[in-house]
C-alpha cells in the first residue's frame, strides 16, 4: 500500500505570481501586458524626453488598460505609490523610471468610459548587452511593503 497524496495544484499565494489586474486590482478595470519594445529615448510630443543613460537602452512594457464595465471608471494608480521591478534573465530587478506622462502606468490617473482602452507603458533603464538578449522577464510589483510576481502574458 502506497501513500498517496491528493494532487495539489499550486495556489496563487505559493506560485505569487498574479496578474497585473489581480495586482493593481482597480475595480472595473483589467490590465493586460501587450508587448515591449526598447529605444536610446522616449518621447513624447514636444513636453517630454527621457533618454537612457550610457551603455542602456529603454525597455516599455506596453500594456492595455480596459474598462470591463458598463459605467465610467476611475483608475488612480498615482495615490497607490507603485514600484514596479523588471528582472532580465534572472538578473537583479531594475526599478521603473518613474515619470508624469499621462500614459506612464506607475503614475496614471485618470477615468476610463465604458468599453474604453487606453494603452499605457512602463519605462526601464537596462543594459543595451542585456536587452539585445532576453531570455526571460520577471516583473514585480511592490505596494504598501507587499511585493508581487506579476505574470506577463
Amino acid at each position: 500500500e502506497k501513500d498517496k497524496q491528493p494532487e495539489e495544484k499550486p495556489s496563487k499565494e505559493e506560485t505569487g505570481q498574479l496578474t497585473l489586474t489581480e495586482a493593481l486590482s482597480v475595480p472595473g478595470i483589467e490590465f493586460s501586458y501587450h508587448d515591449y519594445s526598447t529605444a536610446d529615448s522616449y518621447r513624447e510630443g514636444d513636453y517630454f524626453s527621457l533618454d537612457a543613460s550610457e551603455g542602456n537602452v529603454l525597455l516599455m512594457l506596453n500594456v492595455n488598460m480596459t474598462n470591463t464595465g458598463n459605467k465610467a471608471a476611475d483608475c488612480d494608480l498615482l495615490a497607490k505609490q507603485l514600484m514596479f521591478t523588471l528582472s532580465l534573465n534572472g538578473a537583479a530587478g531594475i526599478p521603473n523610471q518613474t515619470t508624469m506622462l499621462t500614459n506612464d502606468l506607475s503614475t496614471y490617473k485618470g477615468k476610463l468610459d465604458a468599453g474604453q482602452t487606453e494603452a499605457v507603458v512602463l519605462l526601464f533603464d537596462v543594459p543595451q548587452q542585456t536587452a539585445e538578449n532576453i531570455s526571460s522577464m520577471q516583473l514585480s510589483l511592490q505596494e504598501n511593503g507587499k511585493k508581487n510576481e506579476i505574470l506577463l502574458k
